[in-house]
């Protein structure tokens, strides 16, 4: 029964990615953002958490604002699968021409002198633009990382889309089973890629202010630069003036002043998550505001939702 459940689920999104490989692709990413803001009009309660977390980091704005602001995010879902459906005949030129990687170049120089002396780097991003299109294209255009996923539900639809993220020499890694080969790879002076703006359980995270407010955080990040001296990376692809341009935020170097080891993690933690904050606020409209960032609270604390 799952396997048929698993298998019609996997044809239905070959198709609509099929059917949108086949289209120019502006004309594919109206349509898919179209549909996306459409599906979400059926979704009422996602509706009500985008609006709350949008009441929860901008209180000055009014509510006709946050609806804006909650639709131009809805309709960046339709953007992502529009541009993940073009990814399997995307060339390296092609990539390079719709993706701006030109850095700040004291950023740049640092992050070089890092890996010269052998340093990893993990690069912490948000989901906010386009995250496929960032691994997608550095991996085409500068070098292929490493990247921590929780593998999808769908095991068909997980090995399908694992196959078109690394077509360029990306490297999928079960992020249940991370943490030795996450610290292999630092170690060896390896470039690790992974997601960090989502609500973790208590166990695995620690509170950092995001927002304004407490969020519970993933404490992998800090664990891994501590553990490896591997330098942070803040960055993220977003849609600009009709293209994408990767952003890099201030890196971060772990912090190993206290003689708490929890404090050092909450600190580093603290730290990238200042810069995540940074380009959220810079293009609001690209974050996924549906996602109960908040939903994790302190003991004795009152949920946001």
């Amino acid at each position: 029964m799952k396997f048929a459940r698993h298998l019609l689920e996997y044809l239905a999104a070959r198709a609509l990615v099929t059917i949108l490989a086949l289209l120019p692709r502006p004309f594919a990413t109206r349509i898919a953002m179209i549909g996306s803001r459409l599906l979400f009009a059926c979704l009422p309660r996602l509706h009500r958490i985008g609006l709350r977390n949008l009441e929860l980091a901008f209180p000055d704005l009014s509510l006709a604002e946050r609806r804006q602001l909650l639709e131009q995010s809805l309709e960046n879902f339709g953007r992502i699968i529009a541009d993940f459906a073009h990814f399997p005949h995307a060339t390296p030129a092609d990539l390079a021409a719709r993706v701006g990687t030109s850095f700040p170049k004291e950023l740049e120089a640092r992050y070089h002198a890092a890996k010269a002396a052998g340093r990893g780097g993990i690069f912490v991003t948000p989901h906010l633009g386009n995250w496929e299109m960032l691994a997608f294209a550095m991996s085409a255009i500068v070098e292929p990382i490493a990247y921590l996923a929780r593998p999808l539900d769908n095991p068909l639809l997980d090995r399908y889309t694992s196959r078109v993220r690394s077509r360029f020499g990306n490297r999928p890694i079960n992020k249940r089973d991370s943490v030795l080969e996450g610290l292999a790879i630092l170690d060896a002076g390896g470039n690790l890629g992974l997601l960090a703006d989502v609500n973790t359980l208590q166990r695995d995270g620690v509170f950092v202010s995001f927002f304004g407010h407490l969020a519970c955080t993933t404490r992998s990040v800090a664990m891994l630069a501590l553990r490896t001296n591997a330098l942070i990376v803040p960055m993220c692809c977003v849609w600009d003036a009709n293209r994408y341009r990767i952003l890099i935020g201030e890196l971060v170097e772990a912090v190993r002043t206290a003689n708490y080891a929890k404090k050092n993690i909450i600190d580093t933690t603290a730290l990238y998550t200042a810069e995540i904050q940074k380009f959220i606020r810079a293009y609001p409209g690209q974050w996924i505001w549906i996602h109960r960032r908040w939903k994790t609270r302190p003991s004795g604390q009152p949920s946001l939702y």
